[in-house]
This record gives structure tokens, sequence and C-alpha cells, in this order.
């Protein structure tokens, strides 16, 4: 039949399955990859039927997130992402209404994409207040930060230490990393927050704290700057917004949204 005592076949094959290149019957090889290009399960990608992969930005039926520590966030098609930091991830549905990369809306994010939910920031710090479309109270800065790694903590509240404060966003920051606060999920005990968005209440800020290090948080430090940005809506945010050391780069809102990644 073609067969040899050692189980190959002359046709390369193997009495396995297998092939003398490595590669399976079914598409797969004996290194856990399959002829698609996508991975078995042992963290790395693995293609869903959908056409969905396993990571950062992945398809699926419904959009998700995760948080910190978060070990695996599952959406309700049953694809997962693993989380290995303690940042946070969004993951898009195919059908989903928020675009990503590319060119961003110049317009107002609210008028745009409606109540604001999430908001996607780079960390470069910073000093001073620069807005696209020039606003009196819409950002302020208080105090000075020339830390390129620091400590941060995004609130609704000016005190966040004070009880029924939300925490849309805490954790280590360096130069250029992207972070996002997020008025849909509590950061700290990954459990959705009342209402899922930012107060739409007229001049309703977030606060915005930055610490010399995790270690000063800890202690009971002062933050060495704080910014607070009004997304209620009453006043027009824009792609571009910078508030110290904050720049606007996403916004995810109730009919749609734009993230960088």
């Amino acid at each position: 039949d073609g067969s040899r005592s050692d189980g190959s076949r002359s046709d390369g094959s193997r009495s396995d399955g297998s092939h003398s290149d490595g590669s399976r019957s079914d598409g797969s090889h004996s290194d856990g990859s399959h002829s698609d290009g996508s991975h078995g399960d042992d963290g790395s990608k693995k293609q869903q039927p959908d056409g969905c992969c396993c990571d950062s930005g992945s398809k699926g039926g419904t959009n998700v997130t995760g948080v910190a520590d978060t070990v695996t966030v599952t959406a309700s098609n049953g694809a997962t992402v693993t989380a290995t930091d303690t940042k946070e991830i969004q993951v898009l549905g195919h059908n989903s209404n928020i675009s990503v990369n590319g060119t961003a809306t110049t317009a107002s994010l609210s008028a745009t994409y409606g109540a604001a939910q999430t908001l996607e920031f780079t960390y470069n710090p910073g000093n001073i207040v620069s807005l696209k479309q020039v606003q009196t109270g819409l950002g302020i800065v208080i105090g000075t930060n020339s830390n390129t790694m620091a400590f941060m903590k995004i609130s609704n509240n000016a005190n966040f230490a004070q009880s029924g404060a939300s925490i849309y966003f805490q954790g280590a920051v360096t130069s250029g990393e992207k972070i996002f606060a997020d008025a849909a999920t509590n950061v700290l005990t990954n459990t959705p927050i009342a209402g899922g968005h930012f107060s739409t209440t007229a001049g309703s800020d977030i606060f915005a704290f930055v610490f010399a290090s995790q270690q000063a948080f800890l202690a009971g430090a002062a933050p060495i700057q704080t910014m607070d940005y009004n997304t209620s809506g009453n006043q027009a945010m824009h792609i571009g917004d910078t508030i110290g050391s904050l720049s606007v780069i996403g916004y995810v809102g109730a009919t749609g949204g734009h993230l960088a990644t």
C-alpha cells in the first residue's frame, strides 16, 4: 500500500496522518500552527469560524472590554482575548460602528457619536491646554509634569477617594502610551458602571491626576498635576484636544466612535 517500516508512505505521509514536512492532513503542523497562518491554544492567534483572530481588535459578535489584571475576555460568540498587562483592551465586533485607525472626524465628538462612554488618550508630559476649538472652561491644568514615567488616576470626582467616586483609569504610564478612560467599566473591580457613560450634566468634568510614581500614590503623596476636561457634551470635544499630559486620540459614544488603536 506504499507504507514503509518506519510508518511513512511513499507519498510522504505517515500512518498518524502527518507528513514528512511536519504538516498534517487537517492542515495543521507539528508546531501547533495551521496552514491558514493561525496557531493553537498556546496563547497565540487561533482562527475562528467567522474569520476573527483572538487578539486585540478581533472581530466578534459584540463589543466587549476587559481591564486591570483581567486574564481573559470572552465575547458572546466565544472569541477570547488574553490580557497580559494591566491596561484596558477594546474588542470590536465585525459589525461595529466604531472605526479604528485611519482618518478621524474633525467635528464635535459628542455631536457626531453621542454621549461619551470611552475616551482614548495618549500620555505625554506637558503643561498647556491646546484645544481644536477654543472654549473657556473645557480644559484646565493645575501643576506641572515632566515625568516620562508616572502613575495616573482618572475619576469623575475631584476627590477620587470619596465614597461613590467612579474610577475610569488607574495605572502606570510612560511617554507615548495610549490609555482608555472608560465610563462603562470600573477598572478596579471589572464591573459595569451604572449609566455606562460620562455624566451628561452640563459642565461635568473628568479629573486626571498625575503622581510621580505608584509608590508616591500609595504613600498618599499629592498629585504633581491635575487635569479637568469637560466630557458632558455641552462643549465640543475634538480629536487632538490636549489637556496637560493627555491628548484625545479616540472616542466611543452611544452611537459610534473612532479609536486610534
